[in-house]
């Protein structure tokens, strides 16, 4: 760890002790709220005293059946009968009530019992007491968790910390930061080697890194550069820098846009994109004045941050967002950023696309087009979409791309539908349907491989169809499924024979023997092209075996091709050493000579 990390945490431990740490760090770093958690530490002090209270009760005045504690609305009525029950009671004593609760029914009184009772069993049976947890209902679970973090962490860290190791994502990290955050057992170093020991160094450095943003958190500057040094995710990154911007203005003016754009474009405009959460918080006070603002300052700002502002711009009002990309004054210097600047607006406008397609630049209308509906076909019924493209086509725009795109779409979710609308309709998309059939079949081979090679069959020879249904098939592992399918493919001269297609799949899986299996499927004719062309995949994928089932080959002729082949694909590859290569030539007559 950083000696300077050292050094802040040593010394926020002299200065505040005890449970104030915790207390201290909650303040920090989380926006304050009645929680739980932050009142747990009191139940410790507060059993004595409920045990005293009830020497000044009626014996006849504290319920003693556990169903009847927990009904009781007066919380202290509550505590003071738990804690008279629980006295003198075992670890699996308490363990049964705590069970017995988890058939009550829920509510607000359960809750507060269950907390009094998971506090007192994790001081003598925290193992058991985080056990128990997951019984309970789940929204409960962050809760009670906190519980036994804070309580366990306090007594014995060591097992705590430990147990809390072994936890699932995202329990673990909530675990083992709330048992930083209440921690006074262990020092610093201690803690830095227990943390190591269990392989928690990173949950450490996280911690110790919000300590020392919690006091650099006024200086954004700083802060910022802090966050960018930080041993943290980028998400966790972008998360911390959008909570320090936040921060930064709630303390500072709002009107000097232009200077914090400026300390924002010096420590962070060299980073990968970490400025956005930043320039997003800071155009979400006025997306228009920042906007305004913005575009009096340098060019490369604009281009750096434009897309930021626009995207807030563009949620609040489209319609002024979009006259200001498309001002000639902003397009002569910002042209290159139209494409990227269109998607957010298209978006947020795609439900009232037509009334605003008017807007949009001619060269960008195309794409204007697409983007609409590709955002639409998510969320409206098919019909909708179609709707919407023949209105298009009727205002004379050429929707073939964005018919294509949304044909992709619609596949995913009704491939049957959308191959039969396809087949009707192959004149509304690019290379006279083509591509839109094509993959519209390759989804509904997923589905129903038998009528999407019905369907293909339909279609002309060359378009190939029948032969990509077999290979969808293939890359989808359907082994038996594309050997079934695959006598009905019609043959292409300029395509790769459909069992050398098997054939190169199988020897990718390791299949060997199930791929020269293949061999008694051609014709005697083809056996020498058949194994000609599985040599570059099996060099690749395993030349070993190669080498080993070379001697095999049927006939002489077939080992010579074979040979041959592999010699021609040594010249642009290393598969094979030397020593093999020689191997390799002995099996071509005018090569070993």
């Amino acid at each position: 760890m950083k000696k300077k990390h050292k050094q802040l945490i040593l010394t926020l431990t002299s200065l505040t002790g005890g449970i104030g740490f915790g207390l201290l760090i909650c303040f920090l770093l989380f926006p304050p709220k009645k929680t739980i958690v932050q009142s747990s530490v009191q139940e410790t002090t507060t059993s004595q005293s409920a045990l005293v209270e009830t020497d000044s009760q009626e014996p006849n005045s504290v319920p003693t059946d556990l169903h009847e504690i927990v009904q009781l609305e007066s919380v202290s009525e509550q505590r003071i009968a738990l804690y008279q029950m629980l006295e003198n009671k075992s670890g699996e004593q308490i363990a049964e009530l705590l069970e017995s609760t988890l058939t009550f029914d829920s509510s607000e009184n359960l809750y507060s019992a269950q907390r009094i009772l998971f506090a007192e069993l994790v001081r003598v049976e925290p193992e058991k007491a985080l056990e128990l947890i997951w019984e309970t209902e789940r929204t409960r679970w962050g809760t009670l968790l906190d519980e036994v973090a804070i309580h366990w962490g306090l007594e014995a860290p060591t097992e705590a910390l430990t147990a809390f190791a072994s936890l699932k994502e995202p329990w673990k990290g909530r675990a083992i930061k709330t048992f930083f955050q209440y921690q006074q057992s262990l020092n610093e170093s201690e803690l830095a080697d227990l943390t190591d020991s269990l392989n928690l160094t990173n949950y450490f450095a996280h911690w110790a890194y919000e300590i020392e943003l919690a006091q650099v958190l006024h200086e954004p500057r700083s802060a910022f550069k802090l966050t960018l040094e930080a041993d943290i995710s980028a998400f966790q990154k972008n998360r911390v820098l959008s909570r320090i911007t936040r921060h930064w203005i709630e303390q500072t003016r709002t009107d000097d846009i232009k200077a914090k754009l400026n300390l924002v474009f010096e420590v962070l405009g060299d980073t990968r994109g970490f400025w956005d959460p930043v320039v997003t918080e800071i155009a979400k006070l006025n997306p228009s004045y920042v906007w305004e603002q913005l575009t009096a300052m340098s060019q490369e700002i604009q281009t750096r941050f434009g897309r930021s502002v626009f995207n807030v711009w563009v949620e609040s009002d489209p319609e002024a967002a979009l006259l200001a990309i498309t001002d000639p004054e902003y397009l002569d210097s910002n042209d290159g950023n139209m494409s990227y600047m269109l998607y957010p607006w298209v978006r947020a406008i795609s439900d009232r696309f037509l009334e605003h397609i008017s807007l949009i630049p001619e060269d960008e209308k195309q794409s204007a087009i697409r983007i609409a509906v590709n955002h639409l076909a998510s969320s409206l019924p098919p019909e909708e979409v179609l709707t919407l493209l023949a209105q298009l086509r009727e205002r004379g725009f050429d929707t073939s791309e964005a018919t294509d795109s949304f044909v992709q779409i619609w596949s995913r979710n009704d491939a049957l539908a959308a191959v039969e609308w396809v087949v009707q309709n192959m004149e509304l998309g690019r290379y006279d349907g083509s591509w839109m059939l094509n993959y519209a079949i390759d989804e509904l081979t997923i589905v129903d491989p038998d009528k999407a090679m019905e369907l293909a069959l339909e279609q002309p020879v060359n378009s190939g169809m029948d032969y990509a249904v077999v290979n969808k098939l293939l890359r989808e592992g359907d082994f038996e499924k594309a050997l079934a399918l695959a006598p009905k493919v019609r043959v292409l001269q300029w395509y790769e024979p459909i069992y050398n297609r098997v054939a190169y799949f199988y020897i990718g899986e390791g299949k060997i023997e199930e791929a020269l299996a293949l061999e008694e499927k051609v014709e005697d004719s083809e056996k020498p092209r058949f194994y000609q062309n599985l040599v570059w995949n099996w060099l690749y994928s395993d030349a070993d075996s190669f080498l080993e089932n070379l001697p095999n080959f049927p006939t002489s002729e077939i080992r010579a091709i074979v040979s041959a082949e592999a010699i021609r694909t040594q010249q642009f590859s290393d598969f094979l050493t030397e020593k093999e290569l020689e191997f390799v030539r002995s099996f071509v007559p005018n090569e070993s000579d």
